[in-house]
């Protein structure tokens, strides 16, 4: 092969799927500063350059993260708000059908409406509600204000989809490559291809 015929490091793009990943901070070019400050270290020991935090994860956040080198890909999940993602929710207390019905019409963040797809009710005990929220919102601090919202406490949200990605099969802080027809739908789902 050539040297003409091969693509330099930084022409290749990557996808990477990390699964059950919780408290990662930062996106962008503040990624890498931060692999040293979260424990995404203890997992791809040597991050690549170019590498983004596609829809970071926050406390008391875990879940599905991607991480990729395709910026366009990245500005589009985070700006434009096409690819929905699947959450769950662990709430305090019993939450009523009228609060449920109450999130399901939307609520403001940062100036900004958020507004779920669906909502559903998983599970409740006499201490906790889980409910699973599907959004177009890569921020899980935007889910916090549903908890306000309908004062409950939220507690914990898991991101168990983005998009089509889900973490099953994936060990706490695993990753693996994304396929190339997972590539394409991600990429379908946000206007970009």
């Amino acid at each position: 092969m050539s040297s003409n015929d091969r693509k330099s490091f930084f022409e290749v793009l990557r996808y990477l799927l990390v699964g059950g990943f919780n408290t990662l901070f930062g996106y962008g070019i503040f990624a890498l500063l931060n692999w040293l400050f979260t424990g995404m270290g203890r997992y791809i020991k040597e991050p690549e350059p170019g590498l983004q935090v596609v829809a970071p994860l926050d406390f008391p956040s875990e879940g599905v993260v991607l991480l990729t080198s395709d910026g366009a890909l990245a500005e589009a999940m985070l700006k434009r708000g096409k690819v929905v993602m699947t959450y769950h929710l662990k709430l305090q207390g019993l939450v009523g059908e009228d609060a449920i019905m109450r999130l399901a019409r939307g609520w403001r963040w940062e100036g900004r409406p958020v507004k779920p797809v669906s909502i559903d009710r998983l599970a409740a005990t006499e201490k906790n509600t889980w409910i699973e929220m599907v959004v177009p919102e890569s921020r899980p601090r935007a889910l916090k204000a549903a908890g306000d919202l309908i004062r409950h406490s939220l507690l914990k949200i898991s991101r168990v989809r983005l998009g089509g990605l889900s973490f099953e099969g994936l060990a706490m802080g695993a990753w693996r490559d994304l396929t190339k027809a997972e590539i394409g739908d991600l990429r379908r789902r946000a206007g970009l291809a």
